[in-house]
């Protein structure tokens, strides 16, 4: 019985929220950093640049799933997942020696990496570009990010270095859609960034330096306009 209750409740609330409106689901591909995007991460000694790191981000594709309400006047508001990804992995050149059987790393690392990107959006249908089947938007989008790497290297030569990152970027959103039929429809959706802000906490687990020394912060803003992301998908109507 509670379970019913619990149901009845869940749908009710749909109802409200598609209430006048019109609820899509949108699956399909995610082409992040159509520009090459690089993290840097200092370490001082004194005032003295002793160590940097950058870590590079290329382009990726990614799944995405999303959920989009659309009211009568135009309006849609859209909510979804643009990247949720987990790699671990190792990479190491080995020597050998064939008298003993030992096999011994030379170089080479381990790294992991936990990324997540969401995206909401607000924008509006405009008449002057849109059809019976094809429908123009323009509009905003807020995409909240999480970034966590961490490599451990596999010989003394290096430290263990770890970069975390959290921050949210900002896009004009352009949305293309072509209806197939009443339910069925192509999105396509090319947002232009023209800004990001986020915190970045670094650390570099190097004995020979001081505690302060191994670790440092940030909050950096930056402003670029132009186009690093590409999603195209088809979109369903609940």
């Amino acid at each position: 019985m509670r379970n019913f209750l619990s149901l009845c409740f869940c749908l009710s609330l749909f109802t409200t929220f598609a209430q006048n409106s019109e609820i899509r689901l949108t699956t399909g591909l995610v082409g992040s950093d159509l520009f090459t995007k690089t993290s840097v991460a200092r370490f001082y000694e004194n005032n003295t640049l002793t160590n940097y790191y950058a870590l590079r981000q290329d382009f990726r594709l990614s799944p995405y799933i999303g959920i989009e309400k659309r009211s009568a006047n135009g309006v849609r508001q859209s909510w979804g997942i643009l990247r949720a990804s987990f790699n671990n992995g190792t990479a190491e050149v080995v020597k050998s020696d064939s008298s003993t059987g030992i096999f011994e790393p030379t170089s080479g690392e381990k790294r992991r990496e936990v990324s997540l990107a969401l995206r909401w959006a607000l924008s509006k249908r405009v008449t002057a570009f849109s059809g019976q089947r094809f429908t123009t938007s323009f509009g905003l989008a807020i995409d909240p990010f999480f970034l966590h790497y961490r490599s451990v290297p596999s010989t003394s030569a290096g430290f263990p270095f770890t970069l975390t990152q959290l921050g949210v970027t900002g896009s004009f959103l352009t949305q293309f859609e072509y209806r197939i039929t009443s339910r069925l429809g192509v999105v396509l959706q090319a947002p232009i960034t023209f800004s990001r802000l986020y915190g970045q906490k670094a650390s570099l687990e190097n004995p020979l330096l001081t505690t302060q020394q191994q670790s440092n912060s940030l909050i950096d803003a930056e402003v670029k306009l132009r186009p690093d992301q590409l999603l195209l998908g088809v979109s369903y109507k609940l």
